[in-house]
């Protein structure tokens, strides 16, 4: 009789992966400027000003490893980063108005590309209105046949979310590539 197969300890393995070295490798303005296809891809879409770069440097424990600014739309090209080789993250220029964030969601549900909703800067919400807000939101992801059906809730200031935004990308690491994060 075998051993019954032990889960694995996602927050763990998370950890262990954003951990490991991570550093800038590319930045593209244009198609014909990307990279090489290479380890997966992680890339953080959203709003200007919405903490997406904050977030990159929470999630590696690094400072100022993605640029920041108080000035929306700073970052103007794609900014890839590797992960240790076992993944790439990806810091896009914001765009504007909530409603292109519906339209790029429509475009990766028509794409076939798989995404998770991500809110950032979680302690600017009264922590009353969390649970309303993330049950909004996941409503709204009903109509989005490609999203994760989980929002994950952060705070790159405080760290809230973070490990388990960590153990979410390694999971999904680990799935795509039929391996450990």
């Amino acid at each position: 009789m075998s051993e019954p197969a032990v889960a694995p300890d996602w927050t763990e393995a998370g950890r262990r992966l954003f951990a490991a070295k991570c550093e800038f490798i590319h930045a593209a303005a244009r198609v014909d400027g990307l990279p090489p296809v290479g380890a997966p891809e992680i890339a953080f879409a959203g709003r200007s000003n919405v903490g997406k770069s904050s977030l990159i440097n929470a999630l590696t424990g690094r400072a100022t490893l993605a640029r920041t600014s108080r000035t929306p739309g700073r970052t103007q090209e794609l900014i890839f980063f590797d992960l240790n080789g076992k993944a790439r993250l990806v810091d896009m220029p914001g765009y504007g108005l909530k409603e292109s964030d519906h339209e790029t969601m429509r475009a990766l549900d028509g794409a076939a590309v798989s995404y998770a909703v991500v809110l950032t800067k979680g302690d600017e919400v009264k922590a009353a209105e969390r649970p309303t807000r993330v049950a909004a939101t996941l409503e709204a992801l009903r109509q989005h046949v490609a999203a994760y059906p989980e929002v994950l809730l952060t705070s790159a200031r405080d760290g809230d979310g973070v490990p388990a935004l960590r153990a979410h990308i390694a999971r999904l690491i680990a799935e795509r590539t039929g391996g450990a994060a």
